[in-house]
């Protein structure tokens, strides 16, 4: 009876065995890409919203500094170089703006370029300012903008407005905001991991350091091999993140991969940042966190692997039983 009855169980549950496999790779490849998609229409988000908040930044920044250029008392003073009325006109104006617009500088530069005064930063000055923005509204005579970086190591959003005085160039303002204090910002609200990276090679590691001091942050220069962090997020990523960040593979460096950052798997994606030139200055670092992501697509996969084997042993046991009436059916008619 058995010798008869093997050749149908063979076939039917190495069929049945097919049966689950097939069921849980498409459950695995469905659930996974849906997971994978989901996470990065967030990463997709957080681009849209930082794209949005730099353009809310440069209207704050123009507007104010319209307000700022329409003052007689700052234009006296610019125009006269005079950096002590300039410092005690500006410096409660500059608390106000740090304290509620996180306007994080503000400069006055003579029409040579030469810096009279920067608020965050009072005692450095004297220095030409070879930055783009600078060196365009001076060119053009109209408001120029964009990330540049600082000689304190610090990326930031800046609008440059040309002062006249009839049609006399007297000098410039500029306002900034860092974008590394948007980013943490950002990333607190949103709860995500989210990174400003610079290229070593356009910063100075002695000015990058007393950036470090004067904004009241942490850094290690050597963290990476070609990036430095601007804000205070430090440490945390992978060998692999780290390989990542070191090519100039053009598919990698704006791609989107799953690694593990602090220990935890994460989704992590490359943003080139462009500086005001167009020059590629460095990255955005967007890493969410996916573990319970990935804990809820264990258990989903666990569950359908379950429930599959179990549909297939009932079918199996079914089927079994069938064959077996069956075939004794035909015996007791062969036997008759």
């Amino acid at each position: 009876m058995r010798a008869k009855t093997l050749p149908y169980r063979t076939p039917l549950f190495l069929s049945l065995a097919v049966f689950t496999v097939v069921v849980v790779s498409c459950a695995y490849f469905i659930e996974h890409n849906r997971l994978r998609n989901e996470v990065d229409r967030e990463i997709t988000r957080v681009e849209d919203l930082m794209a949005s908040q730099l353009e809310d930044d440069i209207h704050l920044l123009n507007a104010t500094l319209l307000a700022i250029g329409q003052s007689r008392t700052f234009e006296d003073a610019l125009a006269a170089r005079d950096r002590e009325a300039l410092l005690k006109e500006a410096t409660p104006l500059f608390r106000g703006m740090r304290a509620e617009a996180d306007i994080t500088h503000f400069y006055f530069t003579g029409s040579d370029r030469v810096n009279i005064l920067r608020l965050h930063k009072p005692d450095q000055f004297g220095d030409v300012i070879d930055r783009f923005t600078t060196v365009e509204a001076k060119r053009t005579g109209k408001p120029a903008q964009g990330l540049e970086i600082g000689p304190l190591g610090t990326l930031t959003m800046r609008v440059v407005y040309p002062q006249f005085r009839g049609d006399q160039c007297i000098g410039f303002i500029e306002l900034g905001h860092d974008l590394g204090e948007h980013i943490e910002l950002l990333g607190k609200t949103l709860d995500y991991d989210l990174r400003v990276l610079i290229k070593k090679k356009f910063l100075d590691q002695e000015g990058w350091s007393e950036g470090l001091k004067a904004f009241a942050r942490a850094g290690d220069w050597n963290l990476l091999p070609d990036f430095v962090e601007t804000g205070n997020q430090t440490g945390g990523f992978s060998e692999e993140v780290t390989l990542q960040l070191g090519t100039d593979h053009q598919e990698i460096r704006k791609g989107r991969f799953t690694s593990t950052v602090g220990g935890r798997p994460s989704r992590v994606a490359f943003l080139p940042v462009v500086g005001a030139s167009g020059e590629d200055v460095g990255r955005l670092v967007i890493i969410l966190d996916i573990n319970d992501q990935q804990d809820a697509f264990v258990r989903f996969l666990l569950a359908v692997t379950i429930v599959s084997i179990a549909v297939a042993g009932l079918f199996g046991s079914l089927v079994t039983i069938l064959m077996g009436r069956v075939s004794s059916h035909l015996q007791s008619a062969n036997k008759a």
